[in-house]
């Protein structure tokens, strides 16, 4: 019986004493330091080390941060700068624009005013010294021109003014107005009208014809010319047109030009003795003695009574010599 409960015994008493030791070592156990031992201290210090890189880091990246900020600062103010400087720019521009289309509407204004002035004080003198031979009935526009072929251009001056007053895109009242200028040497009123006249009609070859005119009468060759080949190029079927740009070629002394109009003239009208006579004349100047030859014979067939025939054919026989 004492055999059956002796191992129980021993382990009783092997647990008291396990007891006991653990009682009495307790306090050392909890008091101690885990912070002293090697293995913690290594991987305190490695946590330290790792903290601290990472703050040093962030350190220099704020420096750099801080350091590009600069160069936005820097790039905001150069852009904000330009801005302001084009806005001035564009306003500067815009109110240069407006005076200088507002000064140039004054002007023309200003100008018209004047010129309306001028002919109405001029249509008043005329009127006094020059009864005008129209009716005060009927079309004024007719009256006008009646009054120009009639020869009492101050009249015909004064109504075709007084159609443009009624009917300011009337082409044939500024057409006939720029003739009478024309016929009373008024070049520069002519020429004006005629520009007018050439924006209403761009492509009518007698305003340009007429504007060649003018050039001619104020001794502008070359600008005739120029208007004589416009009036040529918009119409080619008119000997006229030929004719008048070969004269004016023949009076800047371009004798080659000159005939190749007049003979495109000839062409157009033979039997017309005006382009025959200055065909003839060029063909001799510029020594073509077949074809003045030619000419010579269809001139004296046209115009046979011709004082200028017995000239011509000396001037010929001399060629042939």
């Amino acid at each position: 019986m004492f055999y059956s409960f002796f191992p129980i015994f021993l382990i009783f008493i092997s647990l008291a004493a396990i007891v006991i030791i653990v009682v009495r070592k307790f306090p050392q156990m909890t008091g101690l330091d885990t912070e002293k031992l090697p293995e913690v201290k290594q991987a305190k210090i490695k946590e330290e080390i790792q903290f601290q890189k990472f703050l040093r880091h962030l350190s220099i990246l704020g420096v750099k941060l801080k350091s590009q900020s600069k160069y936005l600062g820097f790039f905001k103010q150069g852009w904000l700068a330009t801005q302001g400087r084009f806005r001035v720019s564009v306003h500067n521009l815009q109110e240069k624009y407006k005076k200088s289309v507002i000064a140039e509407f004054r002007k023309e204004v200003k100008e018209s005013a004047e010129e309306i002035k001028s002919k109405k004080g001029a249509v008043k003198k005329k009127t006094a010294a020059a009864p005008s031979t129209a009716s005060s009935s009927g079309d004024p526009l007719k009256q006008a021109e009646k009054s120009r072929e009639a020869g009492d251009l101050p009249s015909a001056e004064r109504l075709f003014i007084e159609v443009i007053k009624t009917n300011p895109r009337e082409a044939d009242a500024y057409r006939g107005l720029g003739k009478t200028y024309l016929a009373m040497e008024k070049l520069k009123e002519a020429k004006e009208t005629f520009e007018f006249l050439a924006k209403l009609k761009p492509d009518e070859d007698r305003v340009y014809n007429y504007l060649g005119m003018v050039a001619e009468a104020q001794g502008k060759k070359a600008e005739a010319i120029r208007y004589f080949e416009e009036a040529v190029r918009l119409n080619d079927k008119l000997a006229v047109r030929f004719y008048d740009l070969g004269r004016m070629y023949a009076s800047a002394k371009r004798p080659a030009a000159a005939l190749r109009n007049f003979a495109r003239a000839a062409e157009i009208e033979p039997n017309n003795p005006k382009y025959l006579d200055q065909l003839l004349e060029m063909s001799i100047i510029t020594g073509d003695v077949d074809l003045a030859q030619e000419v010579y014979d269809r001139f004296r067939l046209t115009n046979p009574d011709n004082q200028k025939l017995p000239e011509f054919k000396q001037r010929i026989e001399e060629m042939e010599e």
